[in-house]
C-alpha cells in the first residue's frame, strides 16, 4: 500500500526521455555531430547538420520539462527557504514546549504542536497552488481512524471516519495505519484511478491527489497524518520527506502526551 503511484505510459515515455542516460546520449551526439558536419559536403553534410539541430532541440525541450517541473528555479529557491526557515521554527518550537515537564509554566499541549505540523504540512508540500492544500489528521481510536483537526482549503470538510472493521473497503488503509514498522508514505497523484488504496472516492471529494503518513511511535502507531490536494500529481518525492519528517514531530509529541498520562494514572494509584 505503499508508493502506489503507477505513472501512465506518457509519464513513462518523459521519465525515459528525461533520464541521465538519454541526456548523456543526446549531449555526446551533439559533440561528435560537430566534427562529422566540418568533414563531409552535400547531402551528408546537410543530414548531420539535421541531426544536430534535432539533438540540440531535444535538449532544449528535455530543460524546459525539467524546470517546468521543478515550479521554476526562483520557485524551486522559495520552497526551500519555506522548509528551512519558514515552516520548521513554529513545529520545533512548539514540539519543544509540549515536552517540558508537566507542571512547567510553558507547558504546550499536543494540540498545538498538531496544529503546527498541520499548518506546516499544508504550507510546504505541493509543487503548485499550496495555498489550496488541506492537512488533517485522523486519530486511531480502536478499530477507526476518526478524524481530529486539519488545516486548509475551506469550506471543505474532512471525511469523520476511516471504518476499519471488516467487511469495509476502508479496513485496508486502517490496517496500514497501524503500522509501526519500514513506515513509509503513501502517494497517490490520481484518486481515480484503480490505484488508488483509499478506494472508491466520493463523487463530492475535493482532492485530486495526496500524500499520507502513519504517524508512529516505537511500537505505538497514534494515526495518519495527510495531505490533499485539488490538483492532479501534485506530490513528489521531496514531499515524502518532508511529511515523515513532520510526522515523527507530531509522534514525539504524542508520545510524550501518553507517557506523562500514565505517569499520573500510576502516581494515583499509589495515593
Amino acid at each position: 500500500m505503499v508508493n502506489v503511484d503507477h505513472p501512465g505510459w506518457t509519464m513513462k515515455v518523459k521519465e525515459a526521455f528525461l533520464s541521465l542516460e538519454t541526456t548523456l546520449v543526446l549531449a555526446v551526439g551533439s559533440a561528435a555531430l560537430g566534427p562529422g558536419i566540418a568533414n563531409t559536403h552535400g547531402a551528408l553534410k546537410v543530414f548531420l547538420c539535421f541531426l544536430l539541430a534535432l539533438a540540440a532541440g531535444l535538449l532544449a525541450w528535455s530543460a524546459a520539462i525539467r524546470q517546468r517541473w521543478l515550479g521554476g528555479f526562483t520557485e524551486a529557491a522559495a520552497h526551500v527557504s519555506r522548509r528551512v526557515a519558514g515552516s520548521g521554527h513554529p513545529v520545533l518550537t512548539a514540539l519543544k514546549r509540549s515536552c517540558l515537564d508537566q507542571g512547567t509554566a510553558q507547558h504546550t499541549s499536543p494540540e498545538e504542536v498538531r496544529g503546527q505540523v498541520l499548518e506546516a504540512a499544508r504550507k510546504v508540500c505541493g509543487k503548485r497552488n499550496r495555498d489550496e492544500n488541506r492537512a488533517t489528521f485522523f486519530e486511531l481510536r480502536g478499530s477507526d481512524l476518526i478524524y481530529a483537526d486539519s488545516r486548509g482549503r475551506a469550506p471543505s470538510t474532512p471525511r469523520e471516519r476511516w471504518r476499519g472493521r471488516a467487511p469495509s473497503v476502508e479496513k485496508p488503509v486502517v490496517d496500514w495505519v497501524k503500522v509501526t514498522r519500514n513506515v513509509k508514505p503513501d502517494r497517490v497523484s490520481d484518486v481515480s484511478q484503480p490505484n488508488s488504496t483509499r478506494g472508491p472516492v466520493d463523487t463530492q471529494a475535493t482532492y485530486k491527489s495526496y500524500i499520507s503518513i502513519p504517524v508512529v511511535s516505537g511500537p505505538t502507531s497514534f494515526g495518519m497524518l495527510t495531505v490533499d490536494s485539488p490538483e492532479l500529481q501534485n506530490f513528489n518525492e521531496i514531499d515524502e520527506d518532508t511529511i515523515a519528517l513532520l510526522s515523527h514531530i507530531l509522534a514525539a509529541a504524542m508520545a510524550h502526551q501518553a507517557t506523562v498520562a500514565n505517569q499520573l494514572i500510576r502516581v494515583k494509584a499509589n495515593d
